[in-house]
């Protein structure tokens, strides 16, 4: 019986040195968002450009906050600006070794100015954005050359947002 127990505490203890916690702050994802801005799309007659990303983390949860600017240049050359709002959920790809931003959601788009007949448009236009440019912005990658991280690209245990910071649980 002790032998049996002193097994088992024996491999919890190995398997706790095969786990990584990493935390990522507000100021990181912010980095690595502004990377992908200013982003210009055309739809249904709109010329819009989405740019100035500014992250948001929720004392606790699961899903971040995504605000980004919004200029609209309507047909006959009005223009219009506004806000929109995403939230966004964490996902890991272990055949990229990759921490992303995973299934956006538009929460609310606020432009003033914009023909009613162009507010489905330019709501399209930002879902458009939200599935092409945010899903898969890496938050992280796992550094190949590093064994314990090699190893940690098999499982990943848990991702959630703890007092302002994504934290990202990975091992066996």
């Amino acid at each position: 019986m002790t032998a049996l127990a002193l097994m088992l505490l024996g491999l919890g203890c190995a398997a706790g040195l095969l786990q990584k916690e990493m935390h990522f702050s507000r100021a990181q994802l912010q980095k690595k968002v502004d990377a992908v801005f200013p982003v210009d799309e055309n739809k249904a007659l709109l010329r819009v450009r989405f740019s100035n990303p500014v992250v948001a983390l929720p004392a606790a949860g699961e899903r971040m906050g995504l605000a980004l600017d919004m200029r609209v240049k309507l047909p006959g050359g009005k223009k219009a600006e506004g806000r929109l709002f995403f939230n966004s959920g964490l996902i890991y790809d272990p055949n990229r070794g990759e921490i992303a931003l995973a299934d956006p959601r538009l929460d609310s788009l606020d432009v003033e100015g914009v023909p009613r007949r162009f507010e489905s448009a330019l709501q399209t236009t930002a879902e458009v954005v939200a599935k092409r440019y945010l899903a898969q912005i890496p938050v992280y990658r796992l550094n190949a050359d590093d064994y314990k991280q090699s190893l940690a690209k098999l499982v990943l245990k848990s991702v959630s947002i703890r007092d302002g910071e994504v934290v990202a649980v990975i091992g066996l």
